[in-house]
């Protein structure tokens, strides 16, 4: 049995380390020493003293917020029944029977994935032996360097399948960030330096460029006499890797750079009530100088995304690239930083969260209020997936979406067509709230579709007349006076979709339309524009022989060429020089092959 002590009998090393801590009562003392004397003999892979490990952790949850005697008992204690000859039932007699199964739960939590499916196939998680996780896990991370390469990737990897989802569950989105990140370094150390050396190298996070719009605001709102505080953050390795592959893919960042990415710099400006919000965001709205403002705010304070992150956010174009701009309270901040953890440091009497783990067949842990459902996983998983008919998959078992998930089962949500259909209103009965946003939010996206397309056929039809199909193909300098010419007729005209929507929803008469096309010379004989448009079943060498053989016969000058070879084939030119005759005798040349199915010239 270990001895009991506070700080007799203790080295001079150790009593260096339990005066470093300080503890704040005769309660936490005994932990102290307890731990201390447990771990006497015992050195991390760094060579350091054991017990250092467990007062790390005690002191990242009281940076969380977790500062109650029995929450840093709980760290102090927590290798002590799994690593030492210390018995869960000393720990209860001598700290209480909540901080024995804070321990005994997190003994158990393993460190091996198969060691955790085992466990939490049987039980639920508490909050509080979450986030004694998630600190011990970060504590661990921060010093994974002197371990082996292999174990290094080993526990890396766990890190991002398990850790980073336990954080985002409670809402630790720093956590999460910074766990990402250390596991991302030993997973991917290339990519890692990488994108490392991009942010450095990056002008927004140059201190001459953050600090002189931090400055400035500052500076606008002392002339106003509005109290802020204003703080800098980097966006992680991580997130800003993920975020630039997922751009890079929708063709909206090179992958050269990181202009794309508009948060890579945050300017956080905290002031002290929600009302104060409103007033600083259209403070910045109204008497920002010199540099391009947001048109479209986001208020995630009237509307909190999906994982109740509160701010009202806005942005700014420097000449170095965007910077974000995010308005929100200290309290709205801490919550956004530290979720359940901020929560019940605010409430000492709030019942802890209870945390129910699923996995995937991937081996990634999701971890889930204990009512999800299947619902609940498709929205963690991909809500995209509500729009292709999802049907859930648990234990190979196939069972509807709106089964409630068991506790540490294998499940994932499929989709059973590749065709994208509405949202089920009955999805919306088996779901939580989160859950429920999210579907709303995709639903609303998918009318918003449905208009935008309804509007591009009905303007289809106005540009046919003209030459052209496609707005696009009148060129981007073209398609933007035309929406500044609309919206000065209308004053609620600000982007191409939106003049898609406007119009698909019968809210913008088409003859303004083509009033404004007229002005700005976007007819026949000013253009001097045709297209051909051609289609066909198989695609096959020789396509664009045939056509520019075509046109070049009929003196045309083909401006542009558009291909699109999924399910066959499709081919829209842009041509400069033909008359109405010529088009005539191109289409019949064209019509009359059969390697087309389908053929317009306009």
């Amino acid at each position: 049995m270990v001895r009991e002590v506070v700080r007799e009998g203790l080295s001079g090393e150790e009593l260096g380390f339990f005066m470093r801590f300080k503890p704040e009562n005769e309660y936490v003392s005994r932990a102290l020493g307890w731990a201390i004397a447990a771990h006497r003999d015992q050195k991390r892979k760094l060579g350091e003293p054991y017990i250092i490990h467990p007062i790390e952790v005690a002191r990242i949850l009281k940076e969380w917020g977790l500062n109650r005697d029995e929450e840093q008992a709980a760290g102090l204690l927590h290798d002590t029944v799994e690593d030492t000859e210390t018995s869960l039932e000393d720990i209860k007699n001598r700290w209480g029977s909540k901080v024995a199964g804070w321990v005994e739960n997190v003994s158990k939590f393993g460190s091996e994935l198969e060691t955790l499916r085992n466990v939490t196939s049987r039980s639920f998680i508490d909050a509080i032996t979450g986030l004694l996780k998630l600190a011990d896990r970060l504590h661990n991370m921060r010093t994974l360097f002197a371990m082996p390469p292999k174990k290094q990737n080993a526990i890396s990897r766990e890190t991002m399948d398990v850790y980073t989802e336990l954080a985002e569950s409670l809402g630790m989105w720093i956590v999460k960030e910074e766990l990402s990140d250390l596991a991302f370094k030993y997973l991917d150390p290339d990519m890692h330096t990488q994108i490392d050396e991009e942010i450095r190298c990056d002008p927004r996070t140059d201190p001459a460029c953050y600090l002189h719009y931090k400055s400035k605001i500052e500076a606008l709102f002392a002339m106003s006499g509005m109290e802020c505080e204003v703080n800098v953050r980097f966006k992680g390795r991580y997130s800003t890797y993920l975020k630039r592959e997922k751009k890079i893919f929708q063709g909206e960042c090179s992958p050269n750079d990181l202009i794309g990415i508009n948060d890579l710099v945050s300017l956080g400006v905290i002031v002290k009530t929600r009302e104060d919000c409103y007033k600083a965001l259209e403070k910045i709205q109204n008497d920002w100088d010199g540099t391009g403002i947001a048109d479209q705010p986001k208020d995630l304070i009237g509307n909190p995304a999906d994982n109740n992150y509160q701010a009202l956010q806005t942005g700014i174009q420097t000449s170095d690239g965007p910077i974000e701009i995010a308005i929100m309270t200290a309290e709205m901040k801490a919550f956004n930083d530290l979720g359940v953890a901020y929560k019940m440091s605010r409430d000492p009497e709030a019942k802890p969260a209870l945390l129910k783990p699923v996995f995937l067949p991937s081996g990634k842990a999701m971890f889930m209020p204990p009512q999800s459902t299947g619902v609940d996983l498709m929205c963690r998983q991909d809500v995209s997936l509500a729009r292709k008919k999802p049907v859930l998959i648990v234990d190979g078992q196939r069972m509807p979406v709106t089964v409630v998930l068991p506790v540490g089962a294998t499940a994932e949500v499929i989709p059973t067509t590749e065709d994208d259909t509405s949202v089920d209103d009955h999805l919306f009965k088996y779901c939580l709230p989160e859950s429920e946003r999210k579907l709303r939010n995709i639903q609303l996206t998918a009318q918003e579709e449905k208009l935008q397309e309804r509007g591009r056929k009905i303007l289809e039809e106005l540009l046919k007349p003209r030459g052209v199909l496609l707005m696009d193909d009148l060129g981007k300098h073209m398609v933007a006076r035309i929406v500044r010419g609309v919206d000065r007729m209308e004053n609620r005209v600000k982007s191409q979709e939106q003049l898609y929507h406007l119009i698909g929803g019968g809210f913008l008469e088409t003859a303004r339309v083509s009033t404004v096309l007229d002005e700005f010379g976007v007819t026949k004989s000013e253009l001097g524009l045709s297209t051909i448009l051609v289609t066909g079943n198989e695609d096959k060498p020789g396509i664009l022989d045939i056509l520019t053989g075509t046109i070049a016969e009929y003196g045309g000058n083909i401006k542009a060429v558009h291909t699109q070879t999924e399910n066959g084939f499709e081919v829209r030119i842009i041509v400069k020089g033909i008359n109405h005759e010529s088009e005539d005798s191109i289409r019949d040349i064209l019509g009359n092959n059969p390697v087309f199915q389908n053929a317009l010239v306009i």
